[in-house]
């Protein structure tokens, strides 16, 4: 049976799986606990969030249900919260380079949205159920004070319920010429003007804000309220912040958590795990609990787990700048130091990612007898398994292929940093029938931060994908966020909806989990964007 064919109670139980008499205790019975209620803290020091978790069986209907409601929610361009393929770093990049950002905050956003509201959503379009159906399935989604923040299916309702305030939003700031976003309870307005946004605001007494009457129309029309002690507006001559990330020229974390980061990994490589943790939990007191067991003492892996999370959280806000953070960079290179080689994977892609220099010292014996030099660049990187990747056509070009067979020395330079090596062409393996090279990880001859790989990854059309590389023998690494737009030869190769430029060849493709699925293969000149780049998949790397 289709999820919308559902008439009445029983035929929901049946859809779910379960027993009527299960549904209707859980849903009606007094007498149920459904939820444990437990607190985690807030940045603020002394607040906490109350959050509820659903017992086993009740989470297994949210989220049976949470895939049917999927299935019929497309969120607007505005919505970057609980969406697939957005984040607070997505809906930030919206709004850098403005003269002007509003912040607004929706005061009790979950608890607003009552059962009353959640059946109401049920009875109209798309869903249009019965009155049966759409109060049973209210309540098993809901609980006394609203949404309850901890069950699966309550940030997808949140959405369904804002959809209609977002549509409005939308419309009014295309008509003041400003951009919208909405990410959960935070509202965001942004102006590339100066005048734009004296459209949506003016100043009261004591240089309050007094928002546009419409803004405050639409939100209380939609059964929400604005917190008037979360209403900020910043110029660009001050630190403009969306979602707690600074959005003033690019995406980037503030200064004080970089810095509180910086000394953290500073102590931990000078004066071991026990010192830097002490001092960051006295500067930070909100984790000293989430860092120590009951007795008081230091879980070295939680803070270790701690700091790679907030590299990773780093990562991703930097990711949207399309180019690599050299304070990103610095971190990462002090965490490599402090864990001995235990690097997160979000940290590892700049390090792991080396700039090729292939040198062709020969004598052309087929023309003149003369000696001649070639020289040629690429992107190479490192996986533990297979040892430093790069392309074939990176290494030996096919136009000087009968010169290099009369007699060549040919020498291949891969740098990063600080680290440079230097190897014969002979040294490489390269995979009959397959664009590949590889020099082994035993050549090298030291240890380098290598990447994850999954060999039997198959992107889809329509995924976003990562590419990295040194293009035109540029030192600064091109980072390329681009689209899978078609499949080629049974999932061999793949176009994206991007160029990549000459000398990418050999780079990393990376997806959304971190792991490496493919190889540049092919890019413009740096003067010709018109042709959409390409990259391989490295299944091939298993016979190796």
């Amino acid at each position: 049976m289709d999820f919308l064919e559902i008439k009445n109670r029983a035929e929901l139980a049946g859809f779910l799986g379960i027993p009527l008499k299960q549904l209707t205790y859980l849903a009606y019975s007094n007498s149920v606990m459904r939820y444990k209620e437990f607190k985690i803290p807030k940045k603020t020091p002394g607040k906490f969030r109350k959050i509820k978790a659903p017992r086993k069986d009740l989470k297994a209907i949210q989220l049976e249900l949470l895939l049917e409601f999927e299935k019929l929610y497309t969120a607007l361009p505005c919505v970057h919260g609980f969406t697939k393929d957005r984040s607070i770093a997505t809906n930030a990049s919206c709004h850098t380079k403005k003269q002007a950002i509003l912040n607004i905050d929706l005061e009790d956003f979950f608890p607003s949205i009552t059962q009353k509201r959640i059946q109401g959503l049920f009875l109209k379009e798309p869903f249009s159920f019965p009155m049966e159906v759409a109060n049973a399935l209210s309540i098993l989604v809901s609980e006394e004070d609203g949404l309850p923040q901890g069950a699966p299916t309550s940030p997808i309702l949140s959405n369904m319920i804002c959809f209609v305030m977002d549509a409005r939003l939308l419309a009014l700031a295309a008509q003041k010429r400003v951009t919208y976003t909405r990410y959960a309870d935070d509202l965001t307005f942004s102006s590339t003007g100066k005048y734009a946004m004296r459209s949506l605001i003016s100043m009261g007494n004591n240089n309050t804000i007094v928002l546009n009457r419409s803004i405050i129309s639409i939100i209380e029309e939609n059964g929400f309220r604005i917190n008037g002690k979360k209403v900020h507006l910043a110029s660009n001559n001050k630190q403009q912040t969306v979602t707690g990330i600074v959005v003033n020229k690019k995406c980037n974390f503030a200064r004080k958590d970089y810095r509180a980061l910086r000394v953290a990994l500073h102590n931990w490589v000078n004066y071991e795990v026990e010192f830097a943790a002490s001092a960051y939990c006295e500067a930070f007191p909100e984790y000293y609990s989430k860092l120590h067991n009951d007795k008081g003492l230091l879980e070295p892996d939680l803070f270790e787990s701690h700091i790679r999370g907030k590299l990773a959280f780093f990562d991703m806000i930097v990711s949207q700048n399309n180019k690599p953070s050299a304070p990103l960079q610095n971190l990462g290179s002090l965490f490599y130091k402090a864990t001995n080689g235990r690097k997160p994977i979000a940290q590892r892609y700049e390090d792991s990612i080396f700039q090729l220099t292939i040198c062709y010292d020969c004598f052309d014996t087929i023309k003149s007898g003369k000696k001649s030099c070639f020289s040629m660049s690429g992107t190479g990187f490192i996986l533990k398994k297979y040892g430093l990747i790069t392309c074939e056509h990176c290494l030996r070009d096919k136009r000087l292929q009968p010169i290099c067979d009369a007699q060549c020395q040919c020498e291949v330079a891969y740098r990063r940093f600080n680290t440079t090596g230097v190897h014969h062409i002979n040294c490489f393996r390269f995979i009959e029938e397959h664009d590949i090279a590889s020099l082994p990880y035993a050549e090298i001859g030291y240890s380098l931060p290598s990447l994850s790989e999954d060999l039997a990854y198959r992107p889809q059309v329509g995924e976003i994908v990562t590419a990295y590389g040194f293009a035109d023998g540029d030192s600064t690494m091109r980072v390329i966020k681009a689209e899978v737009a078609e499949v080629l030869h049974s999932g061999e190769t793949y176009r994206v909806d991007r160029p990549f430029i000459k000398g990418m060849s050999g780079g990393p493709v990376i997806n959304a989990r971190g792991k490496v699925i493919g190889i540049i293969t092919q890019g413009s000149s740096s003067f010709d964007y018109s042709k959409d780049g390409y990259f391989c998949s490295i299944e091939p790397l298993a016979c190796l």
